[in-house]
Parts: C-alpha cells; structure tokens; sequence
C-alpha cells in the first residue's frame, strides 16, 4: 500500500461505510481525519488516516441477551 495515497470524499464515504452527512458531522466535531484541501472544490483524504482511525474505533462486541418472552415461558411451563 503506498503510504501516501488520496482519496476523494464519495471513496471515503463507501471506504467508512459512512455517508457524506456522517463525514461532514464528523469533521465538524473534530471526530474525522482532517481533510486536504486540493482546489476550491477538491478535497482529498490520505488513505493511512482513514485506516488509522477506522482501527481507533473499534470496540468490542458485547453479546445481547434477549429477555425471553412470557409467551415461551408460558409454552415451556405448560409442555414440562
């Protein structure tokens, strides 16, 4: 992977799995890799920052347990 590769605000979005409202709201929270401004209207990303911070927001998954159901607790009271 080159270490300094760009890419644009549409990859970023599919790259995130985020939308462009998300990635806007984000940067203006200061919760998004800074953006490089390359024109008036071009703005591009460096690929490592955005692996970086997909990395910095893992978090683990907890396993939910579903309360069960009066309706199951009912059927297995009656069929034991």
């Amino acid at each position: 992977m080159i270490e300094h590769e760009l890419i644009g605000k549409a990859d970023v979005a599919t790259f995130c799995h985020l939308s462009l409202s998300s990635i806007n709201r984000l940067e203006n929270l200061g919760l998004f890799p800074s953006r490089i401004l390359l024109g008036k209207r071009k703005v591009m990303w460096f690929k490592n920052d955005l692996v970086n911070w997909l990395e910095a927001q893992k978090k683990p998954v907890q396993q939910i347990k579903k309360p069960v159901s009066k309706k199951i607790k009912k059927r297995a009271s009656n069929n034991g």
